[in-house]
């Protein structure tokens, strides 16, 4: 597969390409550290900072001629997705949850509720199938900060 992907890159088959690295990312993302695991997000990471850090790139250009820009967009939520589930497992809940606010994808009051509902029916099957992780997660990080929000109450009194 990092032969396929390097040959996609060459390629200028970025369709491909983004499609084999959102399929990593999302089968990975819940995943103990292992080595294909550092490899795959270490290849998006580099593939990220490489080709798509600035507005106007070539990817861009062809995954827009292609009609592919969702492509682009699962895999800056999943690469976002990975930075929060490191932070989890690093115990850094409130960067953690500061990521996954950033994010914007649950809703915060009664009003944001069908949109967001709506949102997630537009993800990609990549995010969708994953989903349930991280809202587990997301409640997990809202649980710890809660905890020690009660702490931190606990020895000031």
């Amino acid at each position: 597969s990092a032969d396929a992907a390097q040959l996609l890159s060459l390629g200028g088959k970025y369709s491909e390409l983004l499609s084999l690295l959102n399929q990593k990312l999302s089968s990975l993302l819940v995943a103990e550290m292992t080595p294909e695991r550092n490899f795959w997000f270490q290849a998006a990471n580099t593939f990220y900072s490489k080709y798509l850090t600035s507005r106007q790139t070539i990817v861009l250009k062809v995954l827009e001629e292609e009609r592919n820009l969702h492509l682009g967009n699962t895999f800056q939520l999943l690469l976002n997705l990975t930075a929060f589930f490191d932070r989890c497992n690093e115990n850094h809940w409130d960067t953690a949850w500061e990521i996954m606010s950033d994010l914007n994808i649950f809703p915060v009051n009664q009003s944001e509720l069908a949109p967001k509902a709506e949102a997630y029916s537009n993800f990609s099957p990549y995010i969708q199938n994953i989903f349930h992780h991280v809202v587990v997660k997301s409640m997990e990080s809202l649980f710890h900060q809660h905890s020690q929000f009660k702490t931190s109450l606990a020895t000031v009194s």
